[in-house]
């Protein structure tokens, strides 16, 4: 529906399909009909614009439209996962079957700004749980958690190879709270702030990202 009636894609034209794990194939419509798109695909590439840098984002479930935004921009930046986590400070309450019609929702915005934005590969976004359980088990190169406080040189690249995978927690409205900090130190997760004003929940996973992959990412050389 989307190339044949919001498109009006027509037989002839190109098109570039993706397969969401990282390969790129060219196309050309062949027929249009009211159920379907016949198209002959070409030989599969594997362009270059997928970072190397493994992203996860530990992320606490805002309200409204903001929970959209910030995953949509997250994709955008590259992550690779997304876990939407429950928190003290979280003004969201989810049974389990909302909790999985907002997961279903949430991974339609994943696969929406994977295309928009020409990735070939679509971030998984994960069941909600609770925080406590994402801090023990999360595993990567280096564990970040973004809270206000003095400035501190977890982003200042150390000798030694960069890390291939970065896991980031950012937390919700009302921020975190000091026992989930304390909790997410204790597992090995170093503390850094984002400057000296406060970001919305949606803006902190923005500015974070893009921290991350100017320093071990693809946006080191733009």
């Amino acid at each position: 529906q989307h190339v044949g009636r919001v498109l009006r894609c027509r037989p002839g034209d190109p098109l570039v399909l993706f397969d969401g794990s990282g390969s790129e194939y060219p196309a050309v419509i062949e027929r249009v009909g009211r159920q379907m798109v016949e198209v002959r695909v070409g030989e599969a590439t594997q362009p270059p614009v997928e970072s190397p840098l493994d992203l996860i984002l530990g992320l606490v479930m805002s309200r409204g439209e903001r929970m959209d935004w910030a995953i949509q921009k997250a994709c955008e930046l590259g992550v690779s996962e997304v876990c939407p986590l429950t928190s003290r400070h979280c003004e969201v309450r989810l049974d389990d079957d909302r909790a999985g019609r907002r997961v279903g929702h949430w991974q339609k915005v994943a696969i929406s700004a994977s295309e928009q934005s020409g990735r070939t590969r679509v971030a998984k976004v994960r069941a909600v749980q609770g925080i406590e359980a994402w801090v023990a088990s999360v595993a990567a190169d280096v564990l970040l958690v973004a809270h206000p406080g003095p400035p501190s040189d977890a982003l200042r690249p150390a000798a030694g190879p960069r890390p291939a995978r970065v896991a980031l927690l950012v937390g919700p409205e009302g921020g975190l709270h000091e026992a989930e900090v304390d909790q997410a130190r204790q597992r090995g997760f170093q503390h850094f702030t984002l400057g000296p004003r406060i970001l919305r929940t949606e803006t902190a996973p923005m500015v974070a990202l893009s921290l991350l992959q100017h320093v071990w990412g693809d946006l080191s050389s733009v």
